[in-house]
């Protein structure tokens, strides 16, 4: 039996129609209070931004570009998993919420990595088109055994890190702007840092929360994490465009 994490005191929850909690995390929002239906309420409605970012996507969707289908997927695939998991707090929806995570993750380091040409990464090489989903798969299947927050969270913000690395490094050996990088980078870690305080200081927040119903809203820190993260994609869309019109010119 794996331990549940709840951030803040569960005596502030209300009861709810997904009762019991069955995810590993029970994030700092009062559960119920907004919506019976509903156990986080503005951690759910916030991914709209991954819609958004879904919607930006197919946009600017290229059908031999299978990377970028890849996104695509990965993305509306989170903007369901991460609200049926906030909506719920069931685990089955969370799994639908961090798998895809690790393939938009893992798609990005391989989408990276072509950058410096090597012909293992080349995003036409039919390897470079499967190895994503494998080891997408893998990772989540190893996820599920071990059950821990540590290992995913951590395993995720290398990836995803690592990735922002490599892509800097890429277009500084090119002469191409960081710009859209840099601005992607400082929203992910700032959206990072509120998630972090979030969770470390829950009962403080939860109770100026409860003080004031215009900063019960703006203190949600996992909302922002859902708003950023999208908006910080949303600059890696802009990036990669960026890239792929440099290569046609």
């Amino acid at each position: 039996m794996h331990q549940v994490i709840i951030y803040g005191n569960p005596a502030f929850n209300k009861p709810g129609y997904w009762d019991p909690v069955t995810a590993l995390i029970d994030w700092c929002e009062e559960n119920y209070i907004q919506n019976r239906f509903i156990a986080e309420y503005w951690n759910t409605i916030s991914n709209v931004g991954y819609f958004l970012l879904f919607l930006a996507t197919l946009k600017k969707l290229k059908t031999d570009d299978f990377h970028h289908f890849n996104y695509s997927i990965a993305i509306m695939i989170l903007a369901i998993g991460s609200g049926l998991y906030h909506a719920t707090l069931s685990y089955e929806a969370q799994l639908l919420d961090e798998c895809p995570m690790i393939l938009i993750g893992v798609t990005m380091m391989f989408d990276a990595l072509s950058l410096f040409k090597v012909r293992f990464f080349y995003p036409g090489n039919f390897v470079t088109k499967i190895s994503p989903l494998l080891i997408t798969l893998a990772i989540c299947i190893a996820n599920e055994k071990l059950r821990s927050k540590v290992f995913f969270q951590t395993l995720f913000g290398i990836i995803i890190f690592s990735s922002f690395f490599i892509i800097g490094l890429a277009n500084r050996k090119s002469n191409r702007s960081n710009r859209n990088i840099s601005r992607a980078l400082f929203i992910a870690v700032f959206g990072f840092v509120l998630w972090i305080v979030d969770s470390q200081f829950c009962e403080q927040i939860i109770q100026i929360r409860r003080n004031s119903k215009l900063l019960g809203v703006l203190l949600q820190g996992h909302m922002w994490w859902h708003l950023l993260t999208a908006l910080s994609g949303y600059y890696l869309l802009l990036e990669r465009k960026q890239r792929i019109n440099a290569k046609i010119d």
